[in-house]
């Protein structure tokens, strides 16, 4: 080869050996090199938030707070001096663009509706926060032509003790200051009118809903019902038990006209001075159920004593179910509607010795079925375990034994009311019922160890319900308030079931639900 061609090959390769030698260099140096570091993020940089963490706490719903509000004038605003109807805040920042948007938006029109209805509906800024002033909230109102007073609440002292944690955020307070509903949103006209009514009587709305839209003609509502596009499709069952609920709440809701509709459905329901558990397409059952008739009887005891005219069906009522359901002093179950034939069975949750003693004042041999009754609610031998000191399901009068441990939660509640009612449930009964619920919610069955039992994690809104008569009844607030706050959690506020519980969704729905709820009500009412 020519010695000119040599150099030039060996010049090659020595650029060859070179480059190779730099990519070697480089590779290593990457090699070599530590990875990447993670930002340090400040210790107080608080976490992000899920739009969960920025609903209201709902602990302090039902109770009364007190608040220090500032007006125009810098005078100083106290909550308590906006009792006396129900009043409307709006919790709004003035450098928020929701807030401005709803302001512009929805704010007129809802407020116009609510001031029509009696109601005092009132601005709110968070003075502090953010550097937020009273000068910037005005400059604000009048920049969207909003003629629109704002009180300022000195660093959201009164939007925290409320709960509040998002803006815009409205609160409802009832005419006696009591905080009522509390939602990171400002809601429209028809939906701020349906809180207002709930805000006046949530009993009262809960019934109206049972009589306007479940109930038929004959004054019977459907025991069920659906929601399908838009509208309530009652089922065709009518049940006793819907019918004596709703004659208690009636008459406690002064409603003459409901309750005379309901105990005309359930004559057209009875023979013999009892009335069929249920109807099915306007066909009745050959037994009753005789709590339900021992429902009605206290119905019409309390009737009459608010209105007259109703000792005479009081009394007829209380003797025929006395002759036909009670045994050896003790009430059985049912009886035949057309047979004189008697159960054997005494059902725990049947033994509502206060019904009982109400119908003493007709039928004086009630006296002794309501002793017998307190008696079997207060041995200590009626309740399941120290791990569950619920009642058990029945009482075998041949055996006098207790029996039926597996026990579902709505029967377990009624049993638990009617010693409370009667003054002997026992306190680590109500213990165990306070405790669970205060560790989350009471689910639908147990077993004698206490534990809920698999395939039953669900809960139930009677439940609840119940659970709020109790605390009430026994003076336990806290039990109640606990239960009241998860039972108002599946409460609608959906045009087609306003009043009712649950989601407006094509499921079963049930009226005795909706009855006790209206119940439980009343009963926290009348506590406070």
């Amino acid at each position: 080869m020519h010695r000119k061609g040599y150099r030039m090959l060996i010049a090659a390769l020595l650029l060859l050996i070179a480059v190779l030698l730099a990519a070697m260099v480089y590779i290593g140096g990457l090699l070599l090199r530590k990875p990447p570091q993670a930002p340090v993020l400040p210790a107080a940089m608080p976490e992000l938030k899920t739009s969960k963490d920025f609903q209201p706490d709902r602990s302090v719903l039902y109770s009364v707070p007190e608040g220090v509000l500032t007006d125009g004038d810098g005078r100083k605003v106290k909550l308590s001096s906006l009792r006396g109807r129900p009043t409307v805040l709006i919790f709004w920042s003035s450098w928020c663009g929701d807030c401005k948007e709803t302001l512009k938006d929805e704010f007129p029109q809802a407020a116009q509706s609510a001031r029509s209805m009696g109601a005092a509906v009132q601005l709110v800024c968070r003075e502090g926060v953010r550097e937020d002033s009273r000068a910037a909230a005005e400059a604000v109102l009048a920049q969207l032509g909003l003629q629109e007073q704002t009180l300022m609440d000195p660093d959201a002292a009164l939007y925290e003790a409320l709960g509040l944690h998002w803006v815009p955020s409205t609160a409802i307070l009832d005419a006696q200051g009591r905080l009522m509903y509390t939602a990171s949103k400002l809601p429209d006209a028809a939906e701020l009118a349906a809180l207002l009514t709930y805000v006046n009587n949530p009993a009262a709305q809960t019934l109206r809903f049972v009589e306007t839209k479940l109930t038929a003609a004959s004054g019977a509502p459907a025991s069920g019902y659906r929601i399908e596009e838009g509208t309530a499709i009652p089922g065709n069952t009518v049940l006793s038990e819907s019918l004596g609920l709703m004659m208690l709440c009636a008459v406690q809701l002064d409603d003459r006209a409901g309750f005379d509709r309901a105990w005309q459905a359930v004559n057209a329901m009875s023979a013999g001075g009892l009335t069929a558990w249920r109807t099915v397409d306007g066909t009745r059952a050959e037994v009753n159920a005789a709590l339900d008739d021992l429902r009605i009887i206290e119905a019409l005891a309390m009737a009459d004593d608010k209105w007259g005219l109703y000792s005479h069906d009081a009394q007829i009522r209380a003797e025929a179910l006395y002759d036909r359901c009670v045994r050896d002093g003790l009430m059985r179950d049912f009886a035949s509607l057309e047979k004189a034939e008697t159960g054997r069975a005494v059902t725990l949750c049947y033994m509502d010795a206060a019904a009982m003693r109400a119908a003493a004042a007709y039928d004086p041999r009630w006296q002794e079925a309501a002793d017998k009754a307190a008696g079997l609610l207060n041995d200590p031998a009626a309740l399941v375990s120290e791990q569950l000191p619920l009642y058990y399901a029945r009482y075998d009068a041949e055996k006098q034994a207790y029996e039926g441990d597996l026990l579902q939660m709505n029967e377990a509640c009624v049993a638990v009311l009617n010693a409370v009612r009667a003054g002997v449930a026992q306190p680590r009964t109500l213990d165990w019922l306070e405790n669970t619920l205060a560790a989350g919610p009471v689910y639908a069955r147990y077993g004698a160890d206490g534990q809920v039992l698999p395939g039953y994690e669900f809960e139930s809104n009677a439940t609840y319900s119940l659970l709020v008569q109790i605390g009430a009844e026994a003076g336990r607030k806290e039990l109640a308030r606990m239960a009241l706050e998860r039972m108002e959690r599946r409460r609608s506020f959906d045009p087609a079931m306003t009043g009712g519980y649950g989601e407006a969704a094509p499921t079963e729905h049930f009226t005795f639900d909706e009855l006790e709820a209206a119940l439980a009500w009343l009963a926290w009412l009348a506590m406070e």
